[in-house]
């Protein structure tokens, strides 16, 4: 059982702003891959730290209020707060960057229970050898994926399996384990490759489930596209520098313009984004930026995510903030950068198919929804949709105007993963 605080609007003064000690404010949501992967961080420091700390957990989709007062637009984000007021926040980031951060607060020396290094983890003395060199293994793996596609056991999700339904994210279901670390003692392939896959393979979602129940089965078209994947691999080919190469393909993608209609980058956002590529281009050679190279970064990263307030802007943003952190080859920065990035890309999308009055409807809407549920939790939904606030929603935008925009930015969405998936296929 996790020993953070679940916390909502109702209980966040008495437990947050109240507080006699400082308190760390995990936000979170269910469907958040990179949120669940920090989670068992966050167990661990609210343990360590248990004299001094306070670790809290906020579910955004259920308390939007209070992601919005403190201008979060992405998670995971932490909020250090002391005395009611915020003072550090830390976006995303590994369990050593976690307690690093904890630490460089109270001035203490805590360490984590391991330093980011996974189970089973293969030494770094030798290559990565994928498949661990034997054809036979990569033949029973791409057997299990041919099962898990027939059977509807693949779904869109991060680092997961489930022992009762017996499905699983594409490696979950491979390693019949959530743990990704496995793939690199049982398959040869770091676990910063099957986060990246995994991360990636959530896009192919169909993004169109209810309130009760996200719909995480892959679309039909994608289901052919892991075996595809896993037949370019060769057997025995260390595949550490692969992230590398997809971030710097993912930069060059930006640079060229392929997140239409987001075609041209102000000045300073593409400068952060060249910054990028040139530090993954380099990594993926071998040559890691110094230090001083990373603090350069990271200064550019601050300018455009203080200047930028709109979907698109923090979503670049918080994705450069993430792939710009200083981190070793173990950890899935890339996997989570990217996850960050295509879910404010698919957010923007959205948004831009609305005019700003229909915009604030949405968002007026989905506000008293959230209060209503609050105040009753049996209410229906038609009960919801009987609001004032919903019934102007619906007036100013149909309900076939909602489903058509749904399916457009589904459709432009699926189409541009799949050209990130060509683009990992070539680069593998």
């Amino acid at each position: 059982m996790s020993v953070v605080i679940d916390v909502t609007a109702e209980t966040y003064t008495a437990e947050v702003l109240d507080s006699k000690k400082t308190v760390l404010v995990d936000l979170w949501a269910p469907w958040c891959g990179p949120c669940k992967a920090l989670a068992p961080a966050l167990d661990e420091a609210a343990v360590k730290y248990a004299d001094t700390l306070k670790v809290v957990k906020v579910n955004v989709d259920e308390n939007p209020d209070i992601s919005s007062k403190y201008g979060v637009r992405s998670i995971p984000t932490l909020l250090l707060i002391e005395n009611g007021e915020e003072v550090e926040r830390l976006r995303s980031g590994s369990r050593s960057h976690l307690f690093n951060f904890i630490n460089g607060h109270f001035d203490t020396t805590i360490r984590p229970h391991t330093e980011d290094v996974p189970l089973e983890k293969q030494s770094k003395a030798e290559p990565y050898l994928a498949f661990n060199g034997d054809s036979q293994l990569k033949a029973k793996v791409l057997e299990r994926v041919r099962l898990g596609v027939s059977g509807g056991h693949i779904c869109c999700r991060t680092g997961r399996f489930d022992n009762e339904t017996k499905t699983g994210s594409p490696f979950g279901w491979i390693l019949e384990s959530g743990e990704l670390a496995l793939a690199e003692a049982h398959l040869g392939i770091p676990e910063n490759v099957a986060a990246l896959y995994d991360y990636l393979y959530f896009n192919f979602m169909h993004f169109e489930g209810n309130d009760e129940k996200l719909d995480d089965r892959p679309q039909p078209p994608a289901l052919p596209l892991i075996e595809q994947w896993l037949t370019a691999i060769e057997v025995g080919k260390d595949l550490r520098a692969l992230p590398y190469k997809f971030a710097a393909h993912l930069t060059e993608q930006l640079q060229q313009g392929a997140f239409t209609p987001y075609v041209t980058l102000p000045a300073d956002q593409a400068a952060v984004v060249a910054l990028l590529n040139s530090y993954y281009s380099r990594l993926a050679k071998g040559d890691s930026p110094n230090s001083e190279e990373w603090k350069h970064l990271k200064k550019a990263i601050a300018g455009i995510a203080r200047k930028y307030t709109d979907t698109w802007g923090q979503a670049l943003a918080f994705f450069a903030e993430i792939l710009g952190q200083e981190r070793s080859e173990a950890s899935n920065i890339v996997a989570s950068s990217l996850l960050t990035l295509l879910i404010g890309y698919r957010n923007a999308l959205t948004m831009d198919a609305y005019s700003e009055d229909e915009q604030d409807l949405q968002t007026r809407a989905m506000r008293a929804g959230k209060a209503a549920k609050n105040a009753d939790p049996n209410i229906s939904k038609s009960g919801i949709e009987a609001l004032p606030e919903f019934l102007a929603w619906y007036t100013a935008v149909p309900l076939e105007k909602q489903e058509a925009v749904r399916r457009e930015v589904n459709q432009r969405f699926f189409s541009f993963i799949l050209e990130l998936h060509n683009g990992l296929l070539a680069l593998t």
